[in-house]
């Protein structure tokens, strides 16, 4: 039988083995195709930094986005890396439906991202030559979201 004292250092092992674990698993290709996209003079447009803001409490984080083409002239995939609280990453590729081509145009994304993630999200916005804006909602959380070319 485990004492209270043995239970209480099991939960933090397996607490501690779980938060190791889903940082370990953050790693993806994203930074291996964010570097190649940056190299290749032809990507331009295709690579975007800044941050993501919520306004019903405040919090915020560094946000990458690395946008694909499609077929149609009015999807594109956006791949989304967020960052909270300096260590935890979060990923997203999500669909998003343009008014035209890739530049000067307004986009809408709808998704669900499942329960874990908040459920249902939507974002409406912009994007220029030089600004990737939006406004944001879901269930649990709303704000915006400011990219720009890296530098």
């Amino acid at each position: 039988m485990i004492s209270p004292k043995g239970l209480i250092r099991t939960g933090a092992f397996a607490l501690a083995a779980i938060l190791f674990l889903s940082m370990a698993t953050s790693c993806s290709s994203f930074n291996r195709d964010w570097k190649k996209t940056l190299a290749d003079p032809t990507l331009t447009n295709n690579a975007w930094d800044g941050t993501w803001q919520s306004d019903m409490n405040g919090h915020h984080g560094r946000l990458r986005c690395l946008l694909t083409d499609t077929d149609t002239e009015t999807e594109r995939i956006a791949r989304f890396r967020a960052r909270y609280a300096k260590i935890l990453v979060f990923e997203y590729s999500l669909p998003i439906t343009t008014s035209g081509p890739a530049t000067n145009t307004t986009f809408k994304v709808s998704a669900d991202l499942g329960k874990s993630a908040g459920g249902f999200f939507q974002a409406n916005g912009i994007i220029t030559p030089t600004d990737f804006h939006a406004a944001y909602t879901s269930k649990w959380d709303w704000g915006t979201f400011t990219l720009a070319p890296p530098k």
